[in-house]
């Protein structure tokens, strides 16, 4: 059993529907998906949330953190419409539109600031899923204009900020696929989207996998298998004040994945069992 796939007790239709983003007419100030492709000033001004919320970033960094957070956070909203059987094929670029405020959230006792995403969403209805073809032509057309107007303001290239939208949407599924039980079903479902070659949303290098940390090696004394998800991109992490210029454990440049993924699962299972970490 997973430390993240402790059975919450919970619906997992509530955890679905908990996820679901606000549906209707963007607020005033939203930033409306269409505008990034037709407004560089629009893509600039993003990016430079980016920066107040990173010092440091150049501005590759900036469009790829901005990238980066748009495709975990509009892919949430998805992941969670999707997940819980809605229509889909109402959404466009037109009508999604984001709002970002920085935010001051707790991790394992430490305190830490994040730019808070709010998407909106043209309204969608229950109804029969959306096959895995059409869905993943759905979320390339949803994104374009993102990648296009952020790879001309930034210059990096449009291959690069494809990956990170890949991996945007790949960690929103297993993450609530995590949150509601359901690990196996939700990674089944990105995959069968997100494998759909002929779009922009294919990445070789993207990949899930069961990491088995043994009872053996558990100061809690129970086998642990926990789903990680490797990245297709680099969200360019390492160029932040907090990476010591180091990748981040999923980084598609790092070569020990696996390692790391099961020294993490040690990590946290000594934590809970109130010893040192390791990191």
């Amino acid at each position: 059993m997973s430390l993240h796939q402790t059975p919450l007790m919970l619906d997992p239709r509530a955890v679905y529907a908990a996820a679901l983003p606000a549906m209707g007419p963007l607020p005033d100030t939203a930033l409306r998906l269409s505008d990034m492709a037709r407004d560089i000033g629009a893509c600039d001004a993003a990016m430079a949330e980016e920066l107040r919320h990173e010092p440091g970033l150049d501005a590759k960094g900036c469009g790829a953190y901005l990238v980066n957070r748009l495709g975990y956070d509009i892919g949430r909203a998805l992941a969670g419409l999707d997940l819980s059987g809605h229509d889909l094929s109402p959404l466009d670029p037109d009508t999604t539109g984001v709002t970002s405020a920085l935010a001051t959230g707790e991790e394992a006792g430490e305190m830490y600031q994040y730019l808070d995403t709010g998407v909106t969403l043209a309204p969608c209805c229950p109804s029969a899923a959306l096959d895995p073809a059409e869905l993943a032509r759905l979320y390339e057309a949803l994104f374009t204009p993102t990648v296009l107007g952020v790879s001309a303001a930034c210059k990096l290239s449009q291959g690069a900020l494809w990956r990170l939208v890949t991996d945007g949407i790949s960690a929103a599924y297993l993450n609530l696929g995590e949150e509601a039980g359901e690990v196996r079903a939700a990674v089944a479902r990105a995959e069968a989207i997100l494998k759909q070659r002929g779009t922009r949303l294919f990445a070789k290098q993207l990949n899930f996998l069961e990491v088995t940390l043994p009872a053996a090696e558990n100061p809690l004394g129970e086998e642990i298998v926990e789903t990680f998800r490797e990245r297709a991109g680099c969200c360019r992490y390492y160029m932040t004040y907090r990476s010591d210029g180091d990748y981040c454990g999923s980084c598609v440049h790092r070569k020990d994945r696996p390692e790391r993924f099961r020294l993490s699962m040690l990590h946290r299972a000594r934590l809970a069992a109130g010893l040192p970490g390791i990191f």
